[in-house]
């Protein structure tokens, strides 16, 4: 039985199933996160608060990451199909896992090393021998390639296990500690911590980050799904990066990330500047980048080799592109077979009409060349007497020679007066070669040109690889592409040689008599154009040395014909009057229109002096108005230059100078005269002078009432040292006759008693002037200041700069001036010192229950407690929070050193009486280093200290330890020690 097909129900069937909807289940997947939710994976919430992964058929489930939740480990696990990872992705790859990179959504790592600014470290150099935070050599690839690539031994780098807590940093538990650029940052400028940031970047590591990728199983058997993932993915972080603001309130909202809003803004625009969206599109990913990063690895011994990069990164539909090119390829090759028997019938009929019109041809090209040549030569001929540059004129000459000779490249040399071939015009010449014969010595076997040039006659190297005079430059001219070189010496009508003409091919070549006649008519063009420029240049110099001596010397010139009543201004210098008035004639009154109405019945009476006969010279100064109407001061200078035959001035000329800055300058030397005498009165500064010769001294009123002297007094040099502190009175002599033998600089600060019995402190300065030919001195003169302000203010800045504001005790900074010094005088006198790192135990506990108020008190009396177990030569300090440092110096013996530390052990045991009458119980452990036995700088001391410290606080706490190489010496009974003290 035949069925019939309705095609038009088949339609309507079709039509139906259409529009019905389509029940798609969307396949659940897991993607792992790097670390917890934050705007660094705000793409991925983007792309499922969007419906983006729902559309391509996707329930993408987003999973936190955590220290103990790696998100390589997930994926490999099977626990995850998609994650995202850092530069240790690659690293995990070139050790074998089945990892494959689809997208790296960072283009930079935002993976920094954050220091105080304070702790003087600026480079990974810095970090050798201090505690430095990471989360391990393989997560934080970046800092491991770093340091080898600065050539820095990470065994020498002391790293600690990260504690995810950046207090560490502030409190200065350690000095440099791993962060994200995008996120620990604002922490510390909200707390108000100066810090550097060290990063990779600037020392050769810039690797990708935050890296979406895959499993080569999830790869192989999901291909579709990980393409979809991947495009969705993608779209989310395109809405991300343009709409911030609603991904962060998402965050916020759905995802509850503790953080504030501008904590989160500031983490948004950190990530866009390593993202690059507005530059890079987002997911790009450059193999040739991932190899440098794979060669870095290696490099730093991270891995032996990359043999394993290859099919690391994602490349969708590969196969199906490779399929269709294959097939154009085999088209192709098709249609070039069949153009090639078209062609080869076409060159058969081409090569039979090509015989039939060569010789009509050849006869209208010789036409055509004498005609142009003839062009050539009126065209050249017209720009010379144009009077255009000579660089212009050779450059025109040889780029209309290689017009009408498309094989020859030229090159014009001039000879300039060291006997050298400078560059003149090489239009088609590479720079570089033209840079490189420029300034070309003149000699026999010089190349072509310079044989030329030296021989005065032509030099043709038809090939320059065989020529002995090219040997030197051999190789210049094959990276320039050329390889024959006719060089024509260029003369003037005397035969002196002006440069030369040169003509250039890319191949070996022989020129033709024909040829030889058109290079010499070249070079006799180029001779033409040379010689009237230069005569042109001549005369041009010429006028412009006249300008120049006017100009240089400040002067304008003015020429008065008395005869035809007429004055000519010439103004070289336009500062000189403001006015254009170049060659410019005018009328006598006009001539006086500028001239300042207070002024010009001045001007005219002086010119009239001198034509009567009164005065030979004409010299007046004036004000003048410019364009502007500003008024300028003029010098004017002039005489008669010329009579009549009965003795009649004819001609008078004159100079006119602007000297507005000098009459300026005195205005302005007199009003510093005034305020200098006002400074001395309202500013509290003293003047004063000694005369040297007949020993006297002068003193302004206001030195007198500094001194507290009367200001009629007429004061000795006796009765300035009277008044000076007894302990200061030396210095003062010393500097003095320092500066009077042997001109050293004299600015010394004292004190001095005044008549209140009150002290202060004044500085001195001052100099010697006038001094006799025999070298004696003859005034001695000097300014004096009330600074004792200032000295107050010192030392307020001194206490807060090397004190703990709250104990009163030295902080880091003069910690670690008091213990060099003690390393200085031991290496000196071979005396011995102790460093005692405290850590006190429970203190956290009387902060959290009573509050910071009662732990400042409580701090206080510890440091009073400690200081009162020490010498006056020992240092307590307080580096941050409950750690002291103390220091014992000039030991006799170690043993001493032990009852220190079991007394300060016992007196901080001690209960702790505070202000509400709240009592704590309290104790400490120590950690203790020798000089010269365990180091010899401060750095090394406090270290090995810090480690015995925390071998104090493993045994038990309430105990000491001294440091040692293998293992600290341990003192079990702590309590009986500190019973004993």
């Amino acid at each position: 039985m035949r069925c019939k097909f309705d095609v038009q129900q088949f339609v309507r069937l079709f039509g139906l199933l259409a529009v019905m909807p389509i029940c798609v289940c969307a396949e659940t997947i897991d993607l792992q996160l790097r670390w917890h939710h934050q705007f660094q994976f705000a793409g991925y919430y983007a792309a499922v608060q969007q419906g983006y992964y729902q559309k391509a058929g996707l329930d993408v489930i987003i999973h936190e990451g955590s220290p103990d939740k790696i998100s390589i480990n997930e994926v490999l696990q099977g626990h995850a199909q998609y994650g995202v990872a850092n530069s240790e992705l690659l690293l995990a790859r070139l050790k074998g896992e089945p990892l494959v990179l689809l997208a790296a959504i960072y283009q930079h790592s935002p993976s920094v090393l954050l220091v105080r600014k304070d702790s003087g470290i600026f480079s990974p150099s810095d970090l050798v021998g201090k505690k430095v935070m990471m989360l391990g050599k393989t997560i934080d690839a970046d800092f491991t390639a770093m340091f080898p690539n600065e050539r820095i031994d990470m065994t020498k780098v002391h790293i600690i296990p990260s504690s995810f807590d950046i207090q560490d940093l502030v409190t200065g538990k350690v000095d440099a500690f791993n962060s994200y650029i995008s996120n620990e940052p604002y922490f510390l400028k909200q707390q108000g911590v100066e810090f550097t940031v060290i990063s990779p970047r600037n020392y050769g590591v810039d690797f990708y980050s935050d890296m979406l990728f895959t499993s080569e199983n999830e790869l192989k058997h999901h291909p579709e799904r990980v393409k979809a993932f991947l495009d969705a993915s993608l779209q989310g972080w395109n809405y991300a990066m343009a709409h911030p603001q609603e991904i962060i309130a998402l965050l916020q909202n759905q995802y509850h990330v503790p953080k504030s809003t501008a904590h989160l803004e500031f983490e948004a625009d950190a990530i866009r500047s390593l993202i690059l969206p507005e530059l890079v599109e987002i997911g790009h990913t450059n193999p040739w980048r991932l190899q440098h990063m794979a060669d870095t690895f290696v490099q730093a011994g991270m891995v032996d080799n990359t043999e394993l990069l290859e099919h690391f990164l994602y490349v969708p539909d590969s196969v199906k592109e490779h399929k269709r090119l294959t097939r154009y390829l085999k088209i192709m090759v098709i249609i070039a077979l069949i153009i090639s028997v078209i062609v080869a019938v076409m060159y058969a009929a081409y090569q039979s009409i090509k015989r039939e019109n060569q010789q009509r041809k050849r006869i209208a090209e010789q036409l055509r060349q004498r005609t142009d040549e003839l062009a050539l030569h009126n065209s050249i001929l017209q720009k010379i007497g144009q009077g255009i540059a000579l660089p212009e004129l050779l450059d025109e000459l040889a780029r209309q020679v290689e017009s009408l000779h498309p094989r020859m490249l030229c090159s014009i040399l001039l000879l300039d007066n060291n006997n050298q071939l400078r560059h003149g015009a090489a239009p088609s010449l590479p720079d570089f070669y033209s840079q490189a014969v420029d300034g070309l010595a003149v000699g026999d076997g010089v190349g072509s040109c310079g044989t030329a040039a030296c021989r005065g006659e032509r030099y043709i190297a038809e090939d320059l690889q065989q020529d002995p005079f090219w040997i030197p430059y051999r190789e210049l001219v094959k990276q320039a592409g050329v390889q024959s070189c006719w060089s024509q010496p260029i003369k003037d009508n005397q035969g002196k040689v002006l440069g030369t003409f040169g003509i250039y091919h890319a191949k070996p070549t022989t020129p033709t008599a024909s040829e030889i006649e058109l290079i010499e008519s070249y070079a006799n063009l180029a001779q033409l154009g040379i010689e009237r420029t230069r005569a042109t240049v001549a005369l041009q110099e010429s006028e412009q040395r006249l300008r120049f001596v006017l100009k240089g010397s400040g002067l304008g010139f003015w020429d008065w014909n008395i005869g035809s009543n007429t004055i000519q201004i010439t103004n070289s210098n336009t500062d000189v009057s403001r006015h254009d008035f170049t060659d410019t004639q005018c009328r006598t009154p006009l001539w006086l229109d500028f001239v300042h109405t207070d002024d010009r019945e001045k001007v005219w009476q002086s010119i009239q002096q001198v034509l009567n006969g009164k005065q030979t010279t004409h010299e007046t100064e004036y004000r003048v108005f410019d364009k502007n109407g500003d008024v300028h001061w003029i010098l004017d200078h002039a005489s008669i230059v010329q009579y009549s035959e009965e003795g009649k001035p004819v001609r008078m000329s004159g100079t006119h100078t602007d000297i507005t800055e000098r009459k300026l300058a005195e205005q302005q030397l007199r009003d510093s005269e005034q305020r200098l005498t006002l400074c001395q009165l309202y500013g509290g500064i003293g003047t004063w002078e000694a005369d040297l010769i007949n020993n006297r001294q002068f003193w302004s009123s206001t030195t007198c009432k500094l001194l507290g002297f009367p200001e009629i007094a007429n004061p000795t040099w006796e009765d300035f040292l009277a008044i000076i502190h007894p302990e200061d009175k030396q210095v003062v002599i010393d500097a003095t006759q320092a500066h009077l033998a042997h001109r050293a600089k004299y600015d010394v600060e004292y004190r001095i008693i005044d008549a209140d019995k009150q002290i202060r402190w004044m500085r001195s300065l001052g100099r010697v002037d006038e001094i006799l030919s025999n070298g004696k001195p003859t005034f001695f003169r000097g300014i004096v200041q009330d600074i004792t302000d200032r000295k107050a203010a010192e030392e307020q800045i001194k206490q807060l700069a090397f004190y703990d504001p709250l104990t009163q005790l030295p902080n880091r900074r003069l910690l670690y001036d008091r213990l060099q010094y003690g390393i200085e005088l031991g290496k000196r006198e071979s005396k011995k010192l102790a460093v005692l790192v405290l850590d006190l135990d429970h203190f956290k506990a009387v902060n959290d229950n009573l509050g910071h108020k009662a732990g400042d008190e409580l701090l206080q009396k510890v440091a009073e407690r400690i200081k009162g177990q020490l010498r006056k030569i020992d240092t307590a300090a307080r580096l941050g929070g409950d750690e002291f440092v103390v220091v014992l110096s000039e030991l006799t013996h170690f043993e001493d050193v032990e009852r220190v530390a079991l007394a300060i052990i016992s007196e901080l045991s001690a209960p702790f009486i505070l202000r509400e009458n709240d009592e704590v119980s309290i104790g400490t452990s120590i950690g203790i280093s020798f000089y010269p036995l365990h180091g010899d700088s401060p750095e090394i001391l406090l270290d090995c200290a810090d480690t015995a410290l925390y071998q104090a606080k493993d045994q038990g706490r309430g105990c000491f330890c001294i440091f040692q190489a293998d293992n600290a010496k341990r003192y079990t009974d702590s309590a009986a020690a500190c019973t004993s003290a």
